[in-house]
């Protein structure tokens, strides 16, 4: 089965994970997407980030690693622990795909429309953490 190499940065803060919602699925995601050429996961996290919150991140350490399988491919996901450089507020930076972008409380997650993936990754922090 083919397999696709994805990674993406949470932020949290203040007990709240950002999150940018998809339009094709009215699901919220975590913040990232494809690894392209011969960048390392870290690598595509700060991209993507940038793509798509407007912002430069702080990768802090790695948080996860996951493969799961979504529309019959297989994906293995890098997911690090990242920060958003100070002095910048997050917003849409790719408004084709996104139509909300929001610090979600960690309590309500299991509330919200998110992916089985996503789901399994977020569901998993701590709700004390930072």
């Amino acid at each position: 089965m083919y397999q696709k190499k994805i990674a993406g940065c949470i932020v949290l803060q203040e007990n709240k994970v950002l999150l940018i919602k998809k339009k094709s699925n009215n699901w919220f995601e975590i913040p990232g997407g494809t690894i392209e050429g011969n960048e390392t996961p870290e690598q595509t996290a700060i991209r993507e980030m940038k793509e798509e919150i407007c912002c430069d991140v702080e990768i802090l350490s790695l948080y996860q690693e996951q493969e799961f399988e979504h529309k019959g491919k297989l994906y293995h996901g890098t997911w690090f622990l990242g920060k958003v450089s100070s002095q910048q507020k997050p917003k849409i930076g790719e408004s084709q795909e996104y139509s909300e972008i929001a610090f979600i409380p960690l309590e309500q997650l299991s509330e919200m429309s998110l992916s089985q993936a996503v789901q399994n990754i977020l569901l998993s922090i701590p709700a004390s953490s930072q």
